[in-house]
């Protein structure tokens, strides 16, 4: 029965073929559609809609020439650039911050910056659990502690639990493993006084690919591995091998290609087909935690996601993919506006942590 109906569709798809937009095929596959007009989507809300215009006008500003990145490998000059995006970045900070209801301490942990989040309103039945948080921000970025404070602040708000957001160490100076092994050395700090089933590890973008390596890490150097991982935009083949880097280049109001130079300036000349670099291309039949994949329809890195749950699968792992439609690399609202797609990313997220806390990994 399985056969015939797969022989039914496949027939159905050959058929189908004849109603495909005329293209230009070449011999190895490749298909040439030449220019294209995308609108925004249909599927959306109105919020959401009005994100995607909003980010529309600022990417048409951006591509006016911003320098970034460097079209140099000089240190000097990245960190200029790095800098420069930063401060781009400062004003959005304390918007992100007055939505939240928690206090945030740093200290450091094995010798690594963390920032401490503790909501205000804790959840009693979350005394004991915590979230380890990866921060984002194109592996270079962001590493002032402004935004690992920030995170800190929301993701405690939202979960009701503590947060540890670790302030990893980036390059030009600190290129892989550093951010890893940083990352690592909390994990490990905090294994000494809580229980791995008590801990969630959360990463969005580089955060998330940083994530997924450290858990890795952790496994093969006989670590207990956590409760769950939550990946929220994430990258986890660094070789850019997957359609979505090439179809959605252009529509991804936040991404783009320069995101290779980001890649290469972290990878310091490492192989990025390494699990250490690629999570993707790890053997998952040696365990890994149950995992939540969150991705946009119309960014570059949805082909990560998509391959990182297929590889979680195929190893048996308990994984969720949530794709949302027309969403580019982030949300579609502001924090002091979320758009109702944003709510639901954060509604699914909390669903998977009640879900397998407590749960032996």
């Amino acid at each position: 029965m399985k056969h015939s109906s797969w022989c039914a569709w496949a027939a159905l798809a050959v058929s189908a073929m004849w109603l495909a937009a005329p293209a230009a095929a070449a011999a190895d596959g490749a298909i040439a559609v030449g220019p294209r007009t995308v609108p925004v989507s249909g599927l959306i809300s109105p919020a959401a809609r009005k994100g995607v215009e909003r980010g529309a006008a600022a990417l048409a500003n951006r591509r006016t020439g911003t320098g970034f990145p460097p079209a140099s490998a000089d240190k000097a000059l990245w960190k200029r650039a790095i800098a420069a995006a930063d401060a781009a970045y400062a004003p959005m900070i304390p918007a992100m911050r007055a939505e939240t209801r928690a206090s945030v301490q740093k200290t450091k942990m094995d010798g690594v910056d963390v920032y401490v989040g503790t909501p205000l309103q804790p959840r009693k039945d979350r005394q004991k659990q915590a979230v380890l948080h990866i921060h984002g921000g194109g592996f270079a970025m962001l590493a002032d502690g402004s935004y690992a404070e920030t995170m800190a602040a929301q993701i405690a708000t939202r979960c009701g639990c503590t947060v540890y957001s670790v302030n990893y160490r980036v390059p030009p100076d600190f290129p892989y493993p550093t951010p890893v092994d940083d990352s690592l050395a909390v994990y490990r700090a905090l294994l000494k006084t809580m229980k791995p089933a008590d801990i969630a590890v959360q990463g969005e973008s580089a955060g998330g690919n940083i994530a997924a390596s450290m858990v890795l890490k952790a496994r093969d150097t006989g670590l207990p591995m956590p409760a769950m991982l939550v990946l929220l935009s994430s990258a986890f083949d660094l070789s850019r091998s997957g359609d979505s880097h090439v179809v959605n280049e252009g529509i991804d109001l936040a991404l783009g290609s320069s995101i290779a130079s980001l890649i290469d300036l972290y990878a310091a000349g490492s192989d990025l087909k390494s699990p250490g670099l690629s999570p993707l291309f790890a053997d998952f039949s040696k365990g890994f935690p149950p995992t939540f994949l969150k991705a946009g329809g119309r960014e570059i890195l949805l082909s990560d996601s998509i391959a990182m749950h297929r590889a979680l699968r195929r190893a048996g792992i308990d994984a969720e993919l949530h794709i949302w439609e027309g969403m580019s690399h982030g949300p579609f609202g502001t924090p002091a506006a979320p758009a109702p797609e944003d709510n639901e990313v954060s509604a699914e997220v909390e669903h998977f942590l009640e879900a397998h806390w407590g749960r032996k990994p």
